[in-house]
């Protein structure tokens, strides 16, 4: 099978010696195409919100999706100043450190300046954890301030909150992992599905 981009451009499915996400729940089957140097993974869920894998993503700076009402950035205040840190639940699963270093040599040929923690970047090297929203103990929204949603001409509205995805089903996550200033508790990943509404309410008061 092929994925033809354009008459041009034409990935070849290939099988990976390397499952590219793994320990990662939720997924149904990766089917991987390349070409040259690139590659495009095609993910299959088995949730019904596609959209939750995303969080179980390496880095924050795959945190983005594209769908049919528009585009969203979980942490453009990192993306868009070419920064990004390990996901903590992939530096967490099994046998995942070669993926890893992989993944941080990808991002840094691309311009990132990618940590292996959030806290090793200078700007945010004292923050309050659980309330500074890069933070990955954080408890975050697809509906809260500190993420980027734009839409597209043809489906805007004048609600405050638009479609981001279906209409009915919203994101609520929390990366987890250990406490940026070393004291406290580890947190697991929270990434759960909810209706719209709950997660418009835990945008505007978390």
């Amino acid at each position: 099978m092929a994925i033809t981009i354009d008459s041009h451009l034409e990935f070849t499915e290939q099988t990976q010696a390397l499952d590219p996400f793994p320990g990662y729940s939720g997924f149904r089957h990766i089917r991987t195409f390349c070409k040259d140097e690139n590659t495009i993974y095609l993910v299959v869920v088995a949730d019904e919100n596609a959209i939750n894998v995303i969080f179980q993503f390496h880095a924050t700076a795959d945190m983005n999706f594209l769908s049919g009402y528009g585009l969203f950035c979980a942490y453009p205040n990192l993306t868009f100043n070419n920064k990004s840190y390990t996901n903590p639940s992939a530096a967490d699963s099994s046998g995942n450190g070669y993926n890893l270093k992989m993944l941080a040599k990808k991002l840094k040929r691309r311009g990132l300046e990618h940590r292996t923690r959030f806290v090793e970047h200078s700007q945010w090297e004292t923050h309050v954890c659980g309330t500074e929203k890069n933070c990955p103990t954080t408890l975050r929204s697809m509906y809260d301030e500190a993420a980027l949603f734009v839409p597209f001409e043809s489906v805007r509205t004048k609600s405050w909150s638009p479609t981001m995805y279906d209409g009915k089903n919203g994101v609520v996550w929390s990366l987890g992992g250990p406490p940026c200033n070393g004291r406290g508790l580890y947190t697991d990943l929270i990434n759960m599905t909810v209706p719209v509404y709950h997660a418009e309410v835990e945008g505007h008061i978390s």
